[in-house]
């Protein structure tokens, strides 16, 4: 990717959370209990139900941070998204997730972290006890250009995150789950939602769940 922020980008960056001061301002319930059962439904009763729980208590904390701490700039407004049974969402002034992503990106810039951007996954790095310890990148990648950057190779201090976002583009992957997700079937996401960081953690043994549910747009 050229530029940060992902499928974040393209979406309207609403935001759900029970209990904040501007659902109590609006005179709605303190609803996380509800919540649940909202997600629950919307989920077809598959959820993990422990991350489930910790969304749904943790999401007023989540909310406020971006808006306290980050600065996010939200519409004076409680919107009832679908899905949702009362008024539980909140929006972006400018109607955008890159408003909450650039708001994220300088706060990180502002602590120190280094955001490499045109760097491609190409594999873990394991040590001599086969435990994950770096990765390796292609740095500088393009691939509307020939030159295809330059192997770089990256180690961790503590732990590396898995955390590389969808494979909606990789038809390859999501047809191994459910034949019927063909290049027939749209997609939302950008080109770059693919699964490569996703099949080297499956062949190192990680454990995979919900591989095969796809969101589908009619």
């Amino acid at each position: 990717m050229s530029a940060i922020g992902g499928n974040s980008v393209i979406s309207d960056g609403g935001i759900a959370a029970p209990g904040t001061d501007m659902q109590k301002k609006e005179g709605i319930e303190y609803d996380p209990d509800l919540m649940y059962q909202d997600m629950l439904k919307s989920g077809q009763q598959l959820n993990d139900l422990a991350l489930l729980r910790v969304l749904v208590d943790q999401a007023k904390d989540a909310f406020e941070w971006s808006r306290d701490y980050l600065g996010v700039e939200y519409l004076d407004r409680v919107s009832q998204f679908g899905g949702h049974s009362v008024p539980r969402c909140y929006t972006p002034k400018k109607v955008s997730g890159y408003s909450i992503i650039k708001k994220q990106n300088l706060k990180a810039k502002e602590l120190g972290v280094d955001i490499r951007i045109r760097s491609k996954f190409v594999d873990f790095i394991q040590d001599s006890d086969q435990k994950v310890c770096g990765v390796t990148i292609i740095e500088g990648f393009n691939n509307k250009e020939s030159n295809q950057g330059t192997k770089r190779f990256i180690k961790a201090n503590k732990v590396v995150i898995l955390a590389t976002g969808g494979f909606g583009s990789d038809v390859e992957f999501r047809m191994a789950h459910d034949s019927r997700l063909t290049s027939e079937v749209d997609t939302t996401n950008k080109p770059f939602a693919t699964a490569e960081a996703l099949r080297s953690a499956l062949e190192l043994g990680a454990t995979s769940i919900h591989l095969p549910l796809y969101k589908i747009y009619l």
